[in-house]
């Protein structure tokens, strides 16, 4: 038999209820094992599908760059102090990245994010962005594909310029151990998100990176504050082991905790969060921090975006072409 008392608390989230901190305290002391605990993930995909009207969206990540990075993020491949990392300017040059960006179109993708390290120059940057939304706009349904920026740091002015050049959205995590796990101060990714905010551009963040040393109060506190943000899509991001950086063994969470706590934010996110871990999938390629670099060609592309959108229908989500026009809604830049 469930606890009572927990289901009456997933039951109040699938409502559309608030939960208070001291409820949310309550579900995350919850056996990953236990009946309660896949309550907690029913109750999580009921959410996720009232909030999104039962559809999944397919997303394409293009890694641009792998140079040295200033950020110095233990856990990432790119980070200055990991004596793995290049140390010459590793990038993705215009013309690859447009026909990445072209291939995604094609296949119906919802969403393009641009990812650079934060040594990759904003000049340069921008001159991508103002490529790619051209080259999306010949494409059928691109100017709807949302084009999204993740990159380092920045103020106002960048935030606008980036809009204007044609980024419709941007990613920025303010992650946990800010400024002791990475060389970056809190003050400074907070600023940024900021940015993003009063610029018009479209947030995406999460709940990173996600481990087993976390400290519980600090975790509970960042999932409450991540799901008050106004976002387009938000989740947890598991920590990835990488050789050769800070964190390369930092224990991990097994795989049923780590879908309870996933559901758990989905819980204390309700429906004002569309997208996140259970309806959207990514397709990844180019320069990556989980060193694993990918470069296909066009065909492979077009395989790996029409995999994900079957594995989407299968498990009863409405994904691909029938979705136009795109649901995350982007305002256009004036």
């Amino acid at each position: 038999m469930l606890d009572r008392n927990i289901a009456i608390l997933v039951d109040k989230a699938v409502a559309d209820q608030r939960l208070s901190p001291a409820e949310i305290k309550t579900l995350y002391a919850v056996d990953e094992r236990s009946p309660e605990a896949f309550y907690l993930q029913w109750g999580a995909y009921q959410i996720a599908r009232q909030a999104s009207g039962g559809r999944a969206l397919i997303y394409a990540q293009i890694g641009i760059d792998a140079n040295s990075c200033p950020g110095n993020c233990q856990y990432c491949s790119f980070a200055a102090d990991n004596p793995r990392a290049s140390r010459g300017q590793t990038e993705l040059p215009l013309d690859a990245i447009l026909r990445y960006c072209a291939a995604f179109a094609a296949g119906g993708v919802h969403l393009i994010s641009l990812m650079t390290t934060a040594s990759y120059p904003t000049s340069k940057l921008l001159t991508v962005v103002e490529a790619a939304r051209e080259v999306l706009g010949e494409h059928r349904g691109g100017t709807e594909i949302v084009l999204m920026i993740n990159t380092g740091d920045f103020g106002l002015e960048e935030a606008t310029a980036y809009r204007a050049a044609g980024a419709d959205a941007a990613y920025h995590a303010l992650r946990l151990g800010e400024g002791t796990i990475t060389a970056i101060p809190e003050s400074r990714r907070r600023q940024t998100i900021a940015a993003i905010q009063r610029s018009g551009l479209k947030l995406m963040s999460g709940v990173e990176p996600i481990h087993a040393g976390l400290n519980a109060e600090e975790l509970i506190s960042r999932m409450i504050e991540v799901a008050s943000w106004p976002q387009i899509c938000s989740g947890l991001c598991p920590l990835r082991q990488v050789d050769g950086t800070a964190m390369a063994g930092t224990p991990l969470l097994g795989t049923l905790r780590y879908q309870q706590l996933k559901a758990l934010f989905r819980l204390i996110a309700g429906r004002r969060i569309a997208y996140g871990s259970y309806n959207t999938a990514w397709c990844n390629i180019g320069t990556n921090p989980r060193d694993n670099q990918m470069f296909p060609g066009a065909e492979a592309i077009a395989k790996d975006v029409a995999a994900r959108r079957k594995e989407l229908e299968a498990d009863g989500w409405l994904a691909g072409y029938n979705l136009r026009p795109n649901p995350l809604t982007i305002t256009p830049a004036p």
